[in-house]
């Protein structure tokens, strides 16, 4: 049985999930809103995924993909957006990422923008995204056919762990040093492609160190923040405990990081590095 079959197509109607979508549409009546403007990467993904670019009015400089999104106008950077920008478009939603960018959505919270936080911090939630964005921007039925794509693909591409998956760990910072835990969305993505998560701590992501990068035991080393040399600092940091330890550099840690359509990439991708490493 896939891994996906548990996630109801019954989610395509279901209502804004408060755990991790919040809803502010009160304060100072203001002229008539039209559009969106997204301050999420992900989103802004998810957006062009469901076809309603067309109302998108503006966005972060994070926000680079698909190609076509930078033609649209920056607000300001995505940990620290301009509230004077956004309120000059009086958008009808405000798409943010939840916490990084709480101090300017409260702001506009007050001058009565209307705010949707979307935060997604497992495979399960980012599918539910779809729905909570399409009956936001009242593009329900095309949100279905992009959730029910996804889905598809992420179940042809899902490999049932076994008790021969290799433990794979993923580093997503350099300096300081991170990697990401259990309660992680990419370890949603180590599970898909028939990984276990060596990082096991109880977490999302968490400053390590090499002590506890050879304590973990990996097999796969997942590098998801390139950089030249790393994989011979890694190396000889390990010694002889890192004989047999497949050490890889992601194309694009984008897929990895961004909660967003792009996931089955990503899932392809690990469970191709996991398939080499079992041949090797």
């Amino acid at each position: 049985m896939k891994k996906l079959a548990f996630i109801s197509r019954g989610c395509i109607f279901a209502g804004f999930l408060y755990s991790f979508l919040s809803i502010s549409a009160c304060g100072p009546s203001r002229p008539e809103a039209a559009g969106y403007i997204s301050l999420s990467p992900a989103v802004t993904e998810i957006i062009y995924a469901i076809g309603v670019e067309e109302k998108l009015l503006a966005r972060t400089d994070f926000c680079n993909w698909p190609p076509e999104a930078l033609n649209k106008p920056i607000i300001g950077s995505f940990d620290a957006p301009s509230v004077e920008l956004i309120s000059s478009l009086n958008p009808e939603i405000v798409f943010s990422a939840g916490a990084p960018q709480a101090l300017q959505t409260e702001k506009l919270k007050r001058l009565g923008f209307n705010i949707i936080s979307i935060s997604p911090h497992t495979i399960e939630e980012l599918l539910e995204s779809f729905t909570l964005i399409g009956e936001a921007t009242g593009r329900t039925s095309q949100a279905s056919l992009a959730l029910i794509s996804l889905e598809k693909k992420l179940e042809e591409l899902s490999v049932l762990s076994s008790q021969n998956s290799p433990r794979i760990y993923a580093e997503i910072s350099v300096d300081p040093m991170m990697a990401a835990g259990k309660k992680s969305y990419i370890d949603g993505i180590i599970e898909l492609s028939g990984g276990i998560n060596a990082a096991d701590l109880g977490k999302d992501y968490f400053v390590t160190g090499y002590e506890y990068l050879i304590k973990s035991s990996p097999d796969i080393i997942l590098l998801l923040e390139p950089q030249r040399g790393r994989e011979e600092r890694l190396r000889h940091s390990l010694g002889p405990k890192g004989a047999g330890v497949k050490i890889v550099s992601v194309e694009n840690p984008d897929v990895y990081i961004r909660p967003g359509p792009r996931v089955y990439e990503a899932v392809g991708e690990l469970a191709a590095i996991i398939s080499q490493y079992a041949d090797e």
